[in-house]
Formats: C-alpha cells, sequence, structure tokens
C-alpha cells in the first residue's frame, strides 16, 4: 500500500498571532521528499537512510480554519503530522543538495517550496501523510 502526502502553506496575518491557509499544494508521492521532510518511508527507495529536517512535530495548535478541516476529514488515516518553517525547508533544501543520494527530481521540489514560502509573512508547511 501507498503513502500520501497531504500539504498546505500558511501565512501568518500582518502581526496578528493568527495564521491563513494560501494553498493547498498537490504534491506526488516521493518517498525521498517524505523522508527528508518528516522521516516517512525513509527506508525506500534508498541506499541510505536519509536525514530528516527533524522527526514529526505534531500540528501547531493555531491552524487556520481551512487546514483545521481538511485535517478532520482524514484524522482517523493519518500519521506522521508535523509543520515546517521556510528556515527549516531552506536547510532541508540545501543538505538535499550535497546529497548525491537524493535525485534531482526531489532537490526541485524542495526549490520549488523555498521560493513559494520565500514570497510569504512567516509562512510554515503543514503536513500530514496517509496510507
Amino acid at each position: 500500500m501507498g503513502c500520501d502526502i497531504h500539504a498546505f502553506i500558511e501565512e501568518k496575518v500582518g502581526n496578528s498571532d493568527r495564521y491563513e491557509c494560501i494553498a493547498q499544494l498537490f504534491l506526488e508521492r516521493n518517498y525521498t521528499l517524505f523522508a527528508l521532510l518528516a522521516d516517512v518511508r525513509n527506508n525506500c527507495n534508498h541506499e541510505k537512510l536519509l536525514i530528516p529536517i527533524s522527526e514529526p512535530k505534531g500540528l501547531p495548535k493555531d491552524l487556520s480554519w481551512r487546514v483545521r478541516d481538511a485535517y478532520q476529514k482524514w484524522e482517523d488515516d493519518t500519521h506522521s503530522c508535523t509543520y515546517l518553517s521556510l528556515a527549516e525547508i531552506g536547510k532541508t533544501y540545501l543538505r538535499a543538495w550535497t546529497d548525491d543520494t537524493v535525485d534531482n527530481y526531489t532537490k526541485n521540489q524542495l526549490l520549488i517550496l523555498e521560493h513559494t514560502m520565500s514570497r510569504m509573512n512567516n509562512p510554515r508547511l503543514i503536513l500530514w501523510f496517509d496510507n
């Protein structure tokens, strides 16, 4: 059975403590990317285990209503929920760039994520996975 990712970008609203969902991302199944972002399926299709940016942190308590609603529809079938900052995505991209076992497709996906998020006010990437 395969594993799929559910990904959203949220942006902080002005100087408030509130986040707003800016985009739902449709990312293809890519176990190399999953391993780098959240240590998911790290033992699949790799010559060695990849170092994830962090272990899954769970979901932030201040999710936007749109992301919370989407999560609640999947909640019983999810695992490895986490969120990542722009800085964490950037570090992951730099680490992937120097790792010969990471394919160019995955490196490009990370670069696109970093570039997209860099144009936002305090963005974060919200992720969870289903089997």
